[in-house]
């Protein structure tokens, strides 16, 4: 998993910077003779993963250790000259200092993407989709710290705020189970022939909100132990997809008083928990301020429970969630009174289970705009 990741990230680097390219080569051709002297001569810790997560950038910069003892680099190897050796060995840390020059790219897309607002050049599609990867990836740094995935997504979205045509992540990318990578590749297939079929253009943010997504959707799937992330990211992207593949129907005759077409968000929440994190503040954010842009539309809360629990816990639970969602929204300028509560508990999943089962995506609240 780390391996492909490494190579992933190396990759995008390597397009950027053509240094980086020989550097890297020069590593790969002594990376033998790195992990046989680790022990007693040489300790590397160096970020933008090219080694595991533990040696990587944190807190926004490259950890670099390097230790040496005087008389193991001067130890000749097998028909070499102690001189020889000692000229190697210099040229091994020359490539250390210049990684260490290099590596730092990493951090600099994140910050140059955290300081982006609106790109001047692009579609509307591009722009969008600038906007959707800048949040995932302050998302990935700031909330997550995972360094390595959030400089995958700057990348991705300066080439965007750039105007160039960024496409959904390609799985063979990342470590994946069979049975995953199976799910996702059919709907990135469906992502990409709506895109393709024009939702670009017809439907830019929409379109943009469901890429991103998906990209998150990926991400969470090869770390696959934050279930509660796994669940917001593809329900977000199952929802914004559903509304590119839906045919548009010919629209009747306007009434004299048109009724206002409803909109839908599900905040989902970790196990026995109704504390909303960061994802669902991110959803709370969107539903308040389609709230306030639709002027007096009611808002209706409903919460839900998986399994796992007996069902009276389970209504109880779902109530808190529900609660916890109303509390957000008014403390976003929602007013109270447009604002309805339902505790269904463990009544609707979303899906079917055996009773005691722990599913993600029935630990949600389920919140639609009319």
């Amino acid at each position: 998993m780390q391996a492909r990741k490494a190579e992933r990230i190396r990759t995008a680097d390597e397009r950027q910077n053509p240094w980086l390219s020989r550097i890297n080569a020069a590593i790969s051709q002594r990376k033998r003779r790195i992990h046989r002297v680790e022990s007693h001569v040489i300790h590397l810790r160096v970020g933008s993963g090219l080694l595991p997560r533990r040696a990587r950038i944190r807190n926004g910069t490259m950890s670099l250790k390097v230790e040496a003892r005087p008389q193991a680099l001067a130890r000749p190897g097998l028909g070499e000259t102690k001189k020889e050796n000692a000229m190697k060995s210099v040229k091994l840390l020359g490539v250390v200092a210049g990684l260490a020059l290099l590596s730092g790219c990493g951090a600099l897309d994140i910050d140059a993407l955290r300081g982006t607002t609106e790109p001047s050049q692009g579609t509307a599609f591009t722009k969008a989709l600038t906007t959707e990867y800048r949040s995932l990836t302050i998302f990935e740094a700031d909330e997550m710290k995972d360094w390595p995935d959030a400089y995958t997504f700057a990348a991705k979205g300066l080439a965007a705020s750039r105007g160039e045509n960024v496409l959904p992540e390609v799985l063979t990318n990342w470590s994946l189970t069979p049975e995953k990578a199976q799910e996702l590749g059919t709907a990135r297939a469906k992502l990409i022939q709506a895109l393709d079929a024009n939702a670009r253009t017809t439907k830019p943010a929409i379109a943009a909100k469901a890429q991103a997504a998906f990209d998150c959707w990926v991400e969470q799937e090869e770390e696959a132990f934050q279930l509660a992330d796994i669940a917001s990211c593809r329900g977000t992207f199952e929802h914004a997809l559903a509304q590119l593949v839906t045919p548009v129907a010919t629209p009747a005759p306007a009434p004299a008083q048109p009724a206002a077409l409803s909109k839908n968000f599900i905040i989902y929440f970790a196990w026995d928990s109704a504390r909303l994190d960061a994802a669902a503040l991110r959803i709370i954010d969107e539903a308040s301020a389609s709230a306030k842009a639709t002027g007096n539309a009611r808002i209706t809360i409903v919460g839900h429970a998986d399994r796992s629990g007996t069902p009276e816990y389970n209504t109880r639970l779902s109530l808190r969630r529900a609660d916890a969602v109303r509390s957000a929204l008014v403390a976003k300028g929602i007013a109270t009174e447009r604002t309805s509560v339902t505790a269904l508990g463990e009544t609707e999943p979303a899906v079917p289970t055996a009773d005691g089962v722990r599913e993600a995506r029935n630990r949600r609240v389920e919140l639609t705009i009319r």
